[in-house]
Formats: C-alpha cells, structure tokens, sequence
C-alpha cells in the first residue's frame, strides 16, 4: 500500500476516534456543547479523509493535491510522522509523474 494511502487512513481512523471521545465527553461534561461541535467537525474532516482516500485510489488529480495539502498540514501538527509519510508517498517520482499525466489529459 503507498505511504500516502495508509496515512490518510491511520489520520481519518484517529479522527473518527477523538470525536468518539469529544461526544462521550460532552455528555459527561456541564458545559459540553462546544466539544459536541468540535466533535461534529472532526467527523467531518474525517469524512473528508475518506473522500481524499478515495480519489487518490480513483486516480484524480484533485485528491492529490488535496493530499499534499493535507500532509502539509499535518506536519505542523501531533499527526507530524503521518504528514510526513504521506508526503513521501504523494511527492516520489512515481506518483508525480503519474499525477501530472492525469492533470496533462483534462
């Protein structure tokens, strides 16, 4: 499996897991209403994930630069050794190239 694939896995499993908790949390917590709502919008970055996933298996070029953007980001953050291994797997020669052929068609 490319590098790329299984971090945006290993992320979008994580983000389903932490808004698991930010629910239970918020309805254990008085003020939780916020972490309800933080928990809404990790499910949904989590979709998005799925969604990025999935064009990267289908071949489009969009999910691929979604993908760098994403691992991008993710440098900056705790998911740091997901957002470099999904960098590696969507800037190798391969894969740019690959990528580039699509964008050159449409």
């Amino acid at each position: 499996m490319n590098p790329a694939l299984l971090s945006l896995k290993i992320a979008q499993y994580l983000y389903f897991v932490l808004a698991a908790v930010l629910v239970v949390l918020s309805f254990t917590l008085d003020s939780g209403a916020g972490l309800l709502f933080v928990s809404f919008f990790t499910i949904g970055w989590g979709y998005f994930l799925v969604r990025i996933r999935r064009g990267l298996i289908e071949g489009k070029y969009w999910a691929w630069v979604a993908g760098i953007i994403i691992s991008g980001m993710q440098v900056f953050s705790i998911f740091f050794p997901l957002g470099i291994m999904g960098l590696m797997g969507l800037l190798n020669s391969k894969t740019r190239q690959a990528f580039n052929a699509i964008a050159d068609k449409g």
